[in-house]
């Protein structure tokens, strides 16, 4: 999915929800116009594919390790609180670990996929950019200078 910043394929600037599929996919990706969203390869609990650069919300949960002291997967206990999160799908890399997290827009803080729990996504930094409480001047600043 990328996001038309000039309105150069159909007029009006927009999302085009399929480039990669489409007669202009190879000029989309190419063309410094475009902003790709790149699929993170989950969905919300709604259904939606989740994207770089969507708005989520959903709140924060809290690991609680079993009594045994074991890792085994199947002993992964997560406690939801009462603490709504709204953030942007951001790419983050530290050192060799390279991975997509939500950045908080309440905190200076990010949190991983594991950490927040009932995600939905409620917009795009591009197509909602009210959602972000000012911020989104800042975001859409990081994401042209990469």
């Amino acid at each position: 999915r990328v996001w038309d910043t000039n309105g150069m394929y159909n007029g009006t600037p927009g999302m085009l929800e399929d480039a990669a599929s489409m007669e202009i996919g190879q000029a989309v990706w190419n063309d410094h116009n475009y902003i790709k969203m790149q699929f993170i390869g989950i969905t919300d609990h709604k259904g939606n594919e989740i994207y770089e650069g969507d708005i989520i919300k959903g709140f924060k949960q809290m690991y609680i390790p079993s009594w045994d002291g074991s890792q085994s997967a199947s002993d992964n206990h997560y406690v939801e609180l009462d603490e709504e999160e709204i953030g942007i799908v951001v790419h983050q890399t530290k050192g060799f670990k390279s991975e997509f997290v939500i950045q908080s827009l309440h905190e200076d803080k990010h949190f991983t996929f594991h950490e927040i729990s009932r995600i939905e996504v409620i917009g795009t930094v591009h197509k909602n950019p009210e959602l972000l409480n000012g911020q989104a001047a800042s975001f859409l600043k990081e994401q042209t200078v990469m």
